[in-house]
């Protein structure tokens, strides 16, 4: 639903949705009353649901109908993309429903997902220093306790997006460091992936970051008790440093397809001149590490020659 678009309902006499059995929309042609919070009625007495605070209550209270579920996301991102800086009104709106671990029991899946992202940018865009502070915490508790997986990854972006802008202060963003190493660690999965990918860069860009978040992602990526996805985003977060890693996985038969063919990738970007005759060996083996080596051993050979690097490899 495109911003500032409202969808209309064009039955002569209409029942839209059902929430816990309270209609979303009616219509009664000859005796129109406007609905409750969130609805409006044209000069043709045709319900809407506008982008509007009033519709988001309207749907944290209710669970709405996906006209008004879809009118409480459109006036989230309308907020966003204006740059409309968040009132009283709307942070008590919308950090009660962060706060909410399991949302409206009519949402469909997906659907509390979908808010809480676009909540969040919402606040964030032009948060205050206490605004700024309030949503980290929020964030910080669902990366931390919460289980819905998506909810977690999406808490982490925003926590990056919030450091990256200056506005994650001191202790919080120590005490958010501290959980960050504790994923990478022992974190399952795409979540443990996500934080050491955060903590590479949490003081600057992946080439300036510290030598321990270095040394943490070469031992994640050659351990092989994490899951392979793990393993992927650690060999590539890891650069240089792991070497010695890629090095190994990419010529060892027993890894799993995909994480040889990110260790390849890093030979081709972190690795030297002697890591040529591996590359060209793999060039010629099977047809999907010779995918991976190809454009590797072309980037290699341009670094060895002090030429202009290629652009970038995507993560295979």
């Amino acid at each position: 639903m495109k911003p500032g678009a409202r969808k209309r309902v064009v039955s002569g006499i209409a029942l839209v949705g059902a929430v816990s059995g309270i209609a979303c929309l009616w219509w009664w042609p000859h005796e129109v009353s406007k609905p409750e919070t969130g609805l409006a009625t044209d000069e043709e007495g045709v319900f809407e649901a506008e982008f509007s605070l009033a519709t988001l209550s309207h749907v944290l209270e209710t669970g709405g109908c996906e006209l008004t579920r879809e009118a409480a996301i459109g006036w989230l991102d309308q907020q966003t993309r204006e740059q409309i800086e968040p009132s009283s009104d709307t942070q008590t709106v919308i950090f009660s429903m962060l706060r909410d671990a399991e949302g409206h029991a009519a949402w469909p899946l997906g659907y509390r997902e979908h808010l809480f992202n676009s909540a969040c940018n919402a606040l964030r865009v032009r948060a205050s220093e206490g605004t700024a502070e309030a949503l980290a915490n929020i964030l910080h508790d669902h990366v931390r306790s919460r289980s819905d997986r998506t909810l977690r990854l999406y808490s982490l972006q925003h926590i990056d997006s919030l450091r990256k802008a200056g506005k994650l202060g001191e202790p919080l963003a120590g005490a958010i460091h501290q959980t960050l190493e504790e994923l990478a660690e022992n974190g399952d999965s795409d979540i443990a992936g996500t934080a050491l990918q955060l903590l590479a860069v949490w003081d600057g860009d992946a080439d300036g970051a510290a030598r321990e978040v270095l040394e943490l992602a070469a031992r994640t990526a050659a351990d092989r008790q994490r899951p392979v996805d793990i393993r992927v985003s650690a060999i590539h977060t890891a650069g240089a440093a792991g070497l010695v890693a890629a090095r190994a996985i990419a010529t060892d038969p027993a890894e799993p397809m995909l994480l040889r063919k990110a260790a390849i990738a890093c030979l081709g970007r972190d690795g030297n001149a002697s890591d040529v005759p591996t590359l060209e060996t793999l060039k010629d083996g099977h047809f999907r590490l010779a995918q991976a080596a190809e454009p590797a051993l072309v980037r290699l050979r341009t670094r060895i020659k002090g030429e202009s690097s290629p652009p970038l490899l995507p993560y295979p």
